[in-house]
């Protein structure tokens, strides 16, 4: 099966920076350069820094070229593939600054 092509908004929060000792520059660049990597990936914009709450509170897949996010198990399914990938770069560049 193809894989779904799809576009991502991420945000990382400034207090989630602070949990991993991550700049935002730098964790902006982990996270769009793991998602990038994910089969499908098209327009991946990460922002880093904001002011939100401590998890990663923004992450928001939809079909490539399209803001209209199917509802269905698939979807949700690779939206939580593209949140594990994006903790995952954020663990990996903590680990790299220690």
């Amino acid at each position: 099966m193809e894989p779904l092509s799809f576009d991502a908004t991420i945000d990382v929060s400034a207090a989630r920076l602070a949990e991993h000792g991550l700049r935002a520059d730098a964790a902006a660049r982990a996270v769009r350069h793991a998602v990038r990597a994910m089969p499908g990936a098209g327009w991946i914009d990460v922002e880093a820094g904001g002011d939100l709450p401590l998890s990663l509170e923004w992450c928001v897949v939809y079909p490539g070229g399209t803001w209209m996010i199917p509802d269905t198990d698939e979807w949700r399914a690779l939206q939580e593939r593209v949140r594990r990938v994006c903790e995952e770069a954020l663990a990996h560049g903590a680990a790299r600054h220690q």
